[in-house]
């Protein structure tokens, strides 16, 4: 069983009821949304499948819910969880419903744990600092101070790996009957919205006491790989779909 990201943008018609002078007159009301999962299967394209069948509901009663999915990108998780003592064992089954009852029962401090800091610009590749403690002292005070520092309170970390951006697309390249070109560009603004919705090269959960030194754990795994200098994003922990063996 994979266990795979997967980032879906989508279109949603729902229809609308409005008061129009004496009357009421319906029309229809389209909205994009952006879904972010963790999905189980038994490959990439299952799990794709299993996706694209629960953003699309069956229709129902007179006037369903239309649902258009603009794009999906996705990346299957390293098999390994980047911890602070190194590589561990990944236990999905234990940490979704680990993840499942905290959620349920305790509230995030999503200060302490730093998914507010721009850790691509914080922790880069070429400075990587040689410990956790020479990291702490070499980040600007305004954004060291609140994290977690204590290794005894720990956080998994969803970490993705982007993809090299793609050239914008010019408006005068773009013919009014191209209606693929006219949809790409479409597309390229809702990434402005939505930018977790970029193409995905890997994905990788991380236990770390903050996301600084969740990116620096990473930066330090990849060192001499290909996707050492690639753009990453720390993300929290998100909703599932499908069970994990």
């Amino acid at each position: 069983m994979n266990a795979c990201l997967f980032t879906a943008i989508a279109a949603v018609t729902r229809m609308q009821t409005t008061q129009s002078g004496s009357g009421y007159r319906e029309f229809p009301q389209t909205a994009d949304q952006c879904v972010t999962l963790i999905v189980f299967g038994e490959s990439l394209e299952s799990a794709q499948a299993s996706l694209e069948k629960y953003l699309v509901p069956p229709p129902e009663g007179e006037n369903p819910i239309e649902v258009k999915i603009r794009s999906i990108v996705a990346a299957e998780f390293m098999d390994k969880l980047l911890t602070e003592i190194g590589p561990a064992h990944l236990p999905w089954p234990a940490l979704v419903k680990q993840m499942e009852e905290e959620c349920e029962t305790i509230a995030a401090d999503d200060f302490e744990q730093g998914y507010w800091v721009d850790v691509d610009t914080v922790v880069p590749p070429e400075q990587l600092a040689f410990s956790i403690p020479a990291l702490q002292q070499g980040i600007p005070p305004d954004i060291g101070t609140g994290l977690n520092w204590s290794a005894d309170k720990q956080f998994l970390y969803v970490l993705t790996v982007l993809s090299p951006p793609q050239p914008p697309i010019q408006g005068d390249d773009v013919e009014p009957d191209e209606e693929s070109l006219l949809e790409a560009r479409q597309l390229q603004d809702l990434l402005l919205m939505y930018p977790q919705g970029a193409e995905k090269e890997a994905v990788a959960l991380i236990k770390a006491r903050n996301s600084v030194v969740a990116a620096w754990l990473w930066r330090k795994f990849v060192v001499g790989n290909r996707l050492a200098t690639n753009h990453i994003r720390i993300d929290p922990w998100c909703g599932t779909l499908g069970t994990p063996d």
